[in-house]
């Protein structure tokens, strides 16, 4: 399976997940959702925030250009709202797994989801 085909399957396909995106340690997109595309710097920004969690809660995390209020930041997973919106971050061996409700999906579905995709590739190396 190519990694767009964990993007449009495992991510979007579920119906949980509205758009998402892998990333590697470089901070560059290794697959994502039509339309779906980091900004300058926020690859860089995502993996930073994933070595220090924590930090999500005070200054929130930035995905193609939107800015989300920190819910959650753990070594498992980084969960960031924006109304009824938010992201999943997910850090894998190799890469960051990143999920993008909207207001029709609950965030809990959201989050099962991206960290799903998450273990399964920790489970395969990645």
């Amino acid at each position: 399976m190519s990694w767009q085909d964990y993007v449009d399957n495992e991510l979007v396909g579920t119906g949980k997940v509205r758009q998402g995106a892998i990333i590697g340690f470089d901070g560059n997109a290794w697959a994502a959702s039509p339309g779906y595309r980091l900004l300058t710097g926020e690859g860089a920004a995502i993996v930073k925030l994933c070595q220090n969690p924590g930090n999500v809660m005070a200054g929130g995390a930035t995905v193609v250009g939107v800015k989300y209020q920190g819910s959650k930041g753990d070594s498992r997973s980084i969960i960031a709202m924006r109304g009824a919106t938010g992201v999943v971050l997910a850090k894998t061996g190799q890469c960051i797994v990143i999920g993008r409700w909207d207001e029709t999906q609950k965030p809990g579905d959201a989050q099962l989801t991206v960290e799903k995709l998450a273990d399964y590739l920790i489970a395969n190396g990645c």
